[in-house]
């Protein structure tokens, strides 16, 4: 029984871990029209993180930036249409 688990358990994981194959990327790797997308749709916009993942057979850039008020994570197909953004009001620190 224990020795099932474990192999449950293992293949589990092993599944998981095919399934996203999402890596963070240096802004450099990042195409121009996925960088031009981001700054249109959220005009002001610090990129702090990008990762690259592939989502029913397109590539899709998860940009992660803050501005003044808010942080925001925006999805853009490599071809640079915006797929989807969220954002969260920031808190003010003072």
């Amino acid at each position: 029984m224990k020795a099932l688990l474990t192999t449950s358990t293992l293949l589990f994981l092993l599944v998981a871990g095919c399934l996203s194959s999402e890596r963070t990327v240096q802004i450099a790797e990042v195409p121009e029209v996925v960088i031009d997308a981001a700054m249109a749709a959220v005009p002001g916009i610090e990129i702090q993180e990008v990762s690259v993942d592939s989502e029913k057979g397109q590539t899709v850039y998860e940009i992660e930036g803050v501005t003044a008020s808010s942080e925001f994570e925006i999805e853009i197909s490599e071809d640079g249409q915006v797929l989807e953004i969220e954002e969260e009001e920031r808190e003010n620190e003072g």
